[in-house]
């Protein structure tokens, strides 16, 4: 992304001695490497797929706040990098069941920044990006069953299941100060199932969603903010109906 102008540049009014937006920021860039396999085994019904990638990112664009007037600016918020590994498998026991799992492992942070940017931003060297949980994992299952005339049903459930991240970099932008709205984003775990009759033109659909009735704060977006948490939707159970043309 290109670097531009920074429209509320230049010193606060309210306080003088706040720090001066810059004119302008710097564009920012990423530099990916991915190594992967793919494969296919047992006649088809096994597939296997693995990557390991590192992503090089150089002074990332953050957006930020001046306390004083409540301007807001770009910042660069210094070098971050970001490695990992993916997996994923299906397999096809018999001709009626699906079955798959999907895992990530993470990491990614800020590996060098400057103190300018440091203040301006509010990202220290050693911070997580924020939202970057270490362990992402899911796994579901379908399985078909012969009903009525020529119709199908088919069962399903699945599982989700997102590590625990920080919602911001440690410190406030343009202060210096620790950041008062830093927060854990929990971990949580969501399951879902599903029971669909399918027609030649039609699906009826028994759903169910967050089934355990999660609550979990899975984005916590500051203690000094009004309705700081969000969560998982409460358990749902509805009745879907879906009709091709």
């Amino acid at each position: 992304r290109v670097g531009q102008v920074n429209p509320n540049n230049g010193p606060s009014f309210v306080d003088p001695t706040d720090i001066v937006i810059s004119p302008t920021y710097d564009s920012d860039e990423s530099l990916n490497f991915e190594l992967g396999l793919k494969s296919t085994l047992m006649d088809g019904r096994v597939q296997f797929n693995a990557a390991a990638y590192y992503i090089d990112w150089t002074d990332i664009q953050i957006d930020a706040v001046r306390v004083s007037d409540n301007r807001n600016f770009i910042a660069n918020a210094g070098d971050a990098i970001s490695k990992g590994v993916e997996f994923e498998l299906r397999a096809l026991p018999s001709d009626r069941l699906d079955l798959a799992l999907n895992l990530t492992l993470q990491d990614a942070e800020i590996d060098e920044i400057s103190e300018l940017n440091a203040l301006l931003s509010g990202a220290r060297e050693g911070d997580t990006l924020p939202g970057a949980g270490e362990v992402l994992a899911s796994a579901r299952a379908h399985y078909v069953w012969d009903v009525l005339e020529n119709k199908q049903l088919v069962g399903g459930i699945g599982v989700q299941y997102v590590d625990d991240s920080p919602n911001r970099f440690s410190f406030t932008p343009a202060t210096g100060e620790p950041n008062a709205d830093f927060a854990i984003n929990e971990s949580y775990t969501n399951v879902d199932a599903s029971l669909t009759l399918v027609g030649d033109q039609w699906d009826l659909t028994l759903y169910g969603e967050n089934l355990t009735d999660n609550g979990d704060a899975i984005l916590n977006i500051g203690a000094t903010l009004r309705n700081p948490i969000v969560t998982l939707r409460p358990r749902t159970v509805g009745l879907r109906l879906e009709y091709r043309f």
